[in-house]
């Protein structure tokens, strides 16, 4: 991606951030769009985001790729290992080499290394003294990561997490956990709409959430809400 193509997709990933503030959306779409922005700037190998809960246990709520193994090892990540270290200090985690990560996060670094990720970036999602999530960036033997991809990273970011610390500020109450607890159940719903998908047609996860994104798109509905009619049996295709 050129220079130029990246200039354009940043500016396009403001534009939809900011819409946020001042109309309804629908947080899924939001987040994972984010995130596959953010591989498409960057030219990292895989991107992923994670919100904590209401326990301060990092939870994935997008990714590059609806595949069970890559959400597995990301989540591995957030318990021990890099994305859990970005959470709890609030700064920015490089593991250039995940191959030469610490002894205590041994199941992530070998979950990342059998998927062919071999370094991992960490932002935290943090406004002033509150971390809300981690936007995580993985790479492989092709991935180089510059200081002005990492910059983008780090904006994308900071403009998700007023995106989402918006709700609160508008009605001063803590609306920010009852938000999180709504993505996180969200993305339950859909994981369950994924596997109904995947045993009726004999298809990959990752090939049922592609159906579901793009029968929501098409119609203009919200994802989840497609994903609770298929969870509930009053939809089929």
């Amino acid at each position: 991606m050129t220079h130029a193509e990246k200039e354009r997709r940043l500016n396009d990933a403001f534009a939809t951030l900011t819409h946020t503030l001042v109309h309804d959306y629908d947080f899924v779409e939001l987040l994972q769009n984010l995130v596959e922005i953010c591989k498409d700037i960057t030219g990292a190998a895989e991107v992923g985001l994670l919100l904590a809960d209401e326990t301060n246990q990092l939870e994935v709520v997008a990714s590059t790729r609806e595949n069970g193994d890559l959400v597995e090892t990301m989540q591995r990540g957030a318990d021990a290992g890099p994305c859990h270290s970005c959470y709890l200090t609030g700064n920015i985690v490089t593991d250039p080499s995940i191959a030469d990560s610490p002894p205590e996060w041994a199941e992530f670094r070998d979950a990342a290394l059998a998927l062919g990720l071999e370094s991992v970036v960490a932002i935290p999602m943090r406004f002033r003294e509150t971390t809300i999530g981690v936007l995580s960036l993985y790479g492989d033997h092709t991935t180089h990561l510059d200081e002005r991809d990492l910059r983008a990273a780090q904006t994308l970011a900071d403009a998700a997490t007023i995106s989402i610390l918006h709700e609160r500020v508008l009605h001063e109450t803590d609306l920010l956990q009852q938000q999180l607890s709504l993505t996180l159940n969200a993305r339950v719903l859909i994981e369950q709409a994924k596997g109904v998908l995947a045993q009726l047609h004999g298809i990959h996860p990752e090939d049922a959430f592609i159906q579901i994104r793009d029968y929501a798109r098409s119609r203009k509905q919200n994802v989840n809400d497609v994903a609770a009619q298929l969870v509930n049996r009053t939809l089929s295709f």
